[in-house]
């Protein structure tokens, strides 16, 4: 039943001289209490899609082979990682590349279980693994031969009338199984599923902060937009600590920041003077603009996936002006701007051009912000197809998993979004392989910055 394990390398090199034409992206996943606590992986093909993908091991060899070489602590942080696995991935050597404590491993809904399966599962089971079936609509016959083996049962709940959903997540608990609802588009869709007893959730929802609504600002964020505009306007040390001094929750912030910034002299950052000299005008300005999605509810809860978020985009965006102009201070600062400030809408719902005239923002800036123009709004087009879901979704957070089985219409999404991926890159004159390490730098820190 097991393969040689001569596989791993051969299939992972394979991919490894091919990689320039995937693409790596993940997508948040999270509890109860909306707090971040897994990414499932995602593949995209640039160059064919997944529906030519004619051996299905090299899709998953391609998530693990990314994830092997970056590093698993780099891509996934400390949370655990959702990987799709189907028949030939199962059945193969080079799934024990994963860690088991790391990994939950997502049967694919395409997958014929065979005897031959279940074993295989069973004996993945002995070797630590934890398995999730993906897309359950119903409960078919696969889903009952695996559901003794199954710790997760993501559920798509699109695809399921209201009634059906209720009855299968009774059904599913009573076996004392855990509960993934996938596809949550809306708060409205995320409290029904709440109310059902899911325990897991993933979809757009989770680019809605749950408190701040409507137009208007809240306090503690319209002091960010204070602080930040003051920076910019060369204000000085003393201007700055009054403002922060007025608001005891960005104080505590910016004090714990300094502190992990400087363990060795954690015990002398006592005042937001000395806070603000340890860290100096720049990095201030770029905690702020992070902060600023922290205010949309409980520090360090509901607004978690947004803070990383944003994180992740800001920092690429400096990384990558990093690499197209070496040694332009600037650019990286407007890269990073433009990135953490482009789910500014999201954040106060409402438009971003109510929002710049608050800041002191360049031309270049308000380029990228408004219209996706100029450089930087095409490394800014870049990042947040890296965040879409294959299909044409604005800003990101979309759940259509890019697996190598599925629907024509998602393998047609899936491919002309890849093809607008590198279209992106190839007007930016770099290659796919440039992006990869990049990328997971920026996930490494806006992890770091979001978790502490």
């Amino acid at each position: 039943m097991k393969q040689s394990a001569a596989r791993i390398p051969d299939a992972l090199h394979v991919v490894s001289q091919e990689r320039e034409q995937f693409f790596l992206a993940r997508q948040p996943i999270v509890d109860r209490g909306r707090e971040l606590v897994a990414f499932e992986l995602l593949f995209r093909r640039a160059e064919a899609g997944p529906a030519d993908v004619t051996d299905d091991i090299m899709a998953t060899a391609s998530v693990i082979s990314h994830a092997s070489e970056l590093g698993l602590v780099n891509v996934i942080g400390g949370k655990l990682g959702f990987i799709n696995v189907d028949a030939s991935a199962l059945m193969s050597d080079f799934i024990r590349v994963l860690p088991p404590s790391k990994f939950v491993l997502e049967i694919l809904e395409t997958v014929d279980v065979t005897d031959a399966i279940v074993e295989r599962v069973r004996h993945l089971i002995e070797a630590g693994y934890t398995f999730a079936l993906d897309d359950v609509v119903a409960e078919s016959e696969p889903v009952r031969r695996l559901l003794p083996l199954a710790d997760i049962i993501k559920c798509d709940v699109c695809a399921v009338s209201s009634q059906e959903l209720d009855r299968l997540s009774r059904r599913f608990m009573a076996a004392g199984k855990s509960l993934l609802a996938e596809k949550v588009e809306t708060p409205e869709k995320f409290e029904q599923c709440l109310a059902l007893g899911f325990d897991f959730f993933q979809g757009n929802f989770l680019a809605r902060p749950v408190v701040m609504t409507g137009t208007k600002v809240a306090p503690s964020a319209a002091t960010v937009l204070q602080l930040m505009t003051q920076i910019l306007s060369h204000a000085d040390a003393d201007t700055l600590a009054q403002v922060i001094e007025r608001d005891p929750a960005l104080r505590e912030s910016l004090l714990d920041l300094a502190r992990r910034a400087e363990p060795a002299g954690a015990a002398q950052v006592r005042s937001i003077g000395e806070a603000l000299r340890l860290m100096g005008r720049r990095r201030l300005h770029r905690w702020l603009q992070i902060m600023l999605y922290a205010q949309t509810g409980q520090p360090g809860r509901a607004a978690s996936p947004l803070v990383a978020k944003a994180a992740a985009r800001g920092r690429l965006m400096e990384l990558l002006a990093a690499r197209l102009h070496p040694g332009d201070r600037a650019a990286g600062d407007t890269a990073f701007t433009a990135g953490a400030l482009s789910l500014m809408h999201i954040l106060f719902d409402m438009p971003v051009q109510r929002i710049l005239p608050r800041l002191p923002a360049n031309q270049a800036l308000r380029d990228a912000l408004t219209a996706r123009q100029g450089e930087f709004g095409t490394m800014l087009r870049l990042v947040e197809s890296l965040d879409e879901s294959g299909n044409d979704g604005v800003d990101g957070g979309g759940n259509d998993n890019g697996k190598a089985s599925g629907n024509d219409g998602g393998h047609g999404g899936n491919r002309h979004h890849c093809d607008r991926l590198q279209a992106l890159l190839d007007s930016l004159g770099l290659a796919s392989e440039d992006l990869y390490a990049l990328q997971v730098q920026a996930y490494e820190w806006s992890d770091r910055i979001a978790h502490g």
